[in-house]
């Protein structure tokens, strides 16, 4: 029996690894407390947000990083699946019926969201990259 236990945990640890360590889906999404953006920043990698949902409170602002290692240039906009879409309580900058805003590497810039509620942002360049903000 301890035989096969030891093969088994080692696969687990493996497997857990490969996840990204606890916490973590293979997405990147970080999962639990409080929807990942505790200061209501978000960094974006080269080709990805670097977390795909966010918690805030009503009035405060969402800040989008693309830090200079990033060197990705990104569209960002309200959508899903690199189709903007209007969302009428949300910040007009991020109302785009174009491209969406551009992010350079080592761009940041925040946003101010008055409104409760659940809020889809997306990235009209890349494939997946896709944040859900919820503001309470």
């Amino acid at each position: 029996m301890k035989k096969l236990l030891i093969p088994a945990i080692i696969g687990l640890a493996l497997v857990a690894a490969a996840l990204g360590g606890c916490g973590k889906t293979p997405q990147g999404s970080t999962t639990g407390g409080g929807g990942g953006c505790s200061n209501g920043t978000v960094d974006m990698t080269d080709i990805n947000f670097a977390i795909h949902t966010c918690t805030i409170k009503a009035g405060s602002k969402l800040t989008l990083t693309d830090p200079t290692a990033g060197g990705g240039i990104h569209f960002i906009c309200f959508g899903t699946n690199q189709k903007c879409a209007a969302n009428a309580d949300g910040p007009t900058e991020l109302n785009s019926t174009g491209n969406g805003v551009q992010f350079n590497p080592g761009d940041s810039k925040s946003y101010t969201f008055a409104k409760a509620g659940t809020y889809q942002i997306t990235c009209t360049v890349h494939p997946a990259m896709d944040l859900t903000l919820t503001v309470q």
